[in-house]
């Protein structure tokens, strides 16, 4: 990891109480965790928002007619000048 570099990490945290009789059963007597670095995943999610927004924007800023299908021959997308 490189200095000054940002992360993201999704952790899961859980109390651990010690179930014996001198103990006060509602004082956790330690906290298990797990951590992962998601860092690579959030990117990947903030590149395919970036690249839906542009093609969004290159979608409704064409003067051509586009319709997409997919295997099924379902309309997935239809130009919103078409639906006018």
């Amino acid at each position: 990891m490189v200095d000054g570099e940002e992360r993201f990490y999704l952790s899961s945290k859980t109390p651990i109480y010690d179930i014996g009789t001198h103990s006060d059963p509602d004082d956790p007597v330690a906290i298990f965790g797990v951590a992962s670095d998601i860092t690579e995943r959030k990117e990947r999610a903030q590149e395919i928002t970036r690249l839906n927004h542009l093609h969004q924007t290159v979608l409704s800023n064409i003067r051509e007619t586009v319709v997409v299908t997919d295997d099924n021959g379902q309309f997935t997308y239809i130009c919103p000048e078409l639906l006018l």
